[in-house]
């Protein structure tokens, strides 16, 4: 006697089932996707502070004592760079130019300052600031170059800003020539010197929101 062959209808049965549970759960992915992408990244209309900077004193490019005061009712953008350096140093003084170029047009461009910070301070002296900010082509007096004791520079940086900062791993008691470790972010800061963003400088989409958050730092009284 011939053995039967076996029923696939269970088979067919089954296998219905996965398509129908695969189809279900692909719906409701594609619907939190499309809710996920509906949320606001920030408030369009407001712009929490996040850190309020320590007071700080540091030397300009032209030599003189600079307080963290006479940034106190200005709204400025910060970033981190020394003159030795291979790394992305030269994109984010680029990327400042622009900025600079820019916003020099706004009406309130005199309510702004741009301050740059050298991680390398031992050798970033006043002197070789100023220089290389000529090299740069900087034109107006509101961009500030600070220099000052590795220590404090360091210590407001980590501590203040809450970026990284320090020596390369491979060169720790020597750091520069493009081996010193720091940030390539911007930072926008109030008048009353609190931290409100952080924007990775070499993104264009981080760059346009940075000017976005400006225009609301501006417009607060």
């Amino acid at each position: 006697m011939s053995k039967q062959p076996q029923s696939l209808k269970p088979f067919y049965v089954a296998l219905a089932a996965l398509s129908l549970v695969t189809v279900i759960l692909l719906l409701l992915y594609q619907t939190q996707q499309k809710k996920q992408a509906q949320l606001p990244t920030q408030d369009q209309n407001t712009l929490e502070p996040l850190l309020q900077l320590p007071h700080f004193e540091l030397n300009n490019a032209q030599g003189n004592r600079f307080d963290s005061k006479q940034l106190q009712g200005k709204v400025w953008i910060a970033d981190f760079v020394f003159t030795r350096c291979m790394g992305p140093c030269p994109m984010l003084t680029l990327q400042m130019a622009k900025l600079e170029l820019q916003l020099k047009n706004d009406p309130r461009w005199q309510q702004m300052r741009l301050v740059t910070f050298t991680v390398d301070p031992d050798y970033d002296t006043p002197k070789v600031l100023s220089e290389h900010s000529k090299r740069a082509g900087i034109s107006t007096q509101q961009w500030l170059w600070l220099t000052g004791d590795r220590k404090p520079m360091w210590d407001l940086i980590n501590n203040g800003f809450k970026l990284m900062v320090g020596p390369s791993d491979t060169t720790k008691n020597d750091p520069g020539h493009g081996l010193i470790t720091h940030s390539s972010k911007f930072v926008l800061i109030d008048r009353k010197l609190q931290t409100r963003g952080y924007y990775d400088a070499l993104k264009s989409d981080d760059i346009k929101r940075l000017l976005d958050d400006l225009q609301i730092v501006l417009n607060e009284k």
